[in-house]
């Protein structure tokens, strides 16, 4: 005996057996069992801890939370009505926000990892979020003039400083750092409130400076700081 279950979509399901002998009524046996269906190869790739790890980028705490207490089918089937919900062509076979996100993942793993996916790293949590930016500033081996609190100093301004930037302060500062400036507001996949009111001329500005030496680069300062830390 087989049971088809391809029509049916992604969801946890829940599967009564009861087997009866035709001759005597009275001797029957019964099981049950919960089962998952998963419907796309995504689901089937991933571990439990990559797809939290990509969902805690679009979810915020109380939906993450109800997120990671769905069982695995019906986790796909949350992603794939929130990616429906966030469609902006629908009736069309793409989805090209959904598409975008995937592929800023993916860059952000293969670029920026470091002993960690790179979608965990500082530099890939704001590639996701706001994609390109529009100029990258590195040095490797900076001078003095040309250290990160020199050039925190000249893009934010002394005032607006963090603490600890402010420790390092007075030339003695040789890591190495990296400066993202987005123009505007850079490009988010979803609209938020926040970008409806915000003024698209401010432009956003990223210091990551490798801390350490090794190559781990955390960020030290931003004009949306508290987003991040």
């Amino acid at each position: 005996m087989g049971l088809d279950l391809s029509e049916l979509p992604g969801g946890r399901y829940w599967l009564r057996m009861e087997v009866a002998q035709a001759v005597d009524e009275g001797s029957r046996a019964t099981r049950e069992r919960e089962f998952d269906i998963l419907g796309f190869d995504a689901s089937w790739k991933k571990s439990d801890q990559d797809l939290l790890d990509e969902a805690a980028l679009f979810l915020d705490g109380e939906r993450l939370e109800e997120f990671r207490a769905l069982p695995s089918g019906e986790r796909e089937s949350y992603l794939e009505e929130f990616w429906r919900e966030h469609d902006p062509t629908t009736g069309t076979a793409r989805n090209e926000i959904k598409e975008e996100f995937y592929r800023r993942v993916a860059y952000a793993n293969a670029r920026f990892s470091f002993l960690q996916k790179g979608i965990l790293t500082d530099r890939g949590r704001v590639y996701v979020r706001y994609g390109e930016p529009d100029l990258v500033e590195q040095q490797v081996i900076p001078t003095t003039g040309g250290a990160a609190e020199v050039v925190v100093d000249e893009l934010i301004g002394r005032e607006n400083i963090e603490p600890r930037i402010e420790r390092k302060l007075g030339g003695r500062d040789k890591r190495s750092y990296e400066v993202w400036l987005y123009n505007l507001r850079g490009n988010p996949l979803f609209e938020s409130e926040e970008k409806k009111t915000m003024t698209q001329t401010l432009g956003m500005k990223f210091v990551f400076v490798d801390d350490t030496g090794v190559g781990n680069y955390i960020l030290e300062y931003s004009t949306d700081y508290s987003k991040y830390r």
